[in-house]
């Protein structure tokens, strides 16, 4: 197990990095959720529109989580050199994810 020069393993580091991830993926998964709970229980007469803007939305939404969650993988699965350059592709595909889902957020609360 290789050690950093703080005498952590770079395993542990990346394991603790995954379970943030998962964590945060978790909650913008949940935003996204009571966002399409609300567009739900809009009035009849706005339904339609507000659906079609949220499908719209969702899919945006979808593509990034579906990027971060592969990000996430890739990163499981990678060896400790290859982590640095994983996490910046992670870094990138987050901020893709939190936009997309602030958006969403921002439209229909």
């Amino acid at each position: 197990m290789r050690m950093n020069t703080d005498g952590t393993s770079s395993y542990l580091q990346k394991m603790a990095y995954c379970k943030t991830l998962e964590a945060r993926l978790s909650a913008k998964a949940a935003q996204l959720a009571y966002v399409k709970s609300r567009v739900a229980r809009a009035a009849d007469q706005h339904r339609i529109d507000v659906s079609e803007q949220l499908r719209n939305a969702e899919k945006r939404a979808d593509c990034a989580m579906a990027t971060m969650t592969k990000r996430l993988k890739d990163l499981q699965d990678a060896d400790d050199q290859n982590i640095e350059d994983l996490k910046r592709d992670i870094d990138l595909a987050w901020e893709d994810l939190a936009n997309s889902i602030k958006n969403v957020v921002a439209r229909f609360s």
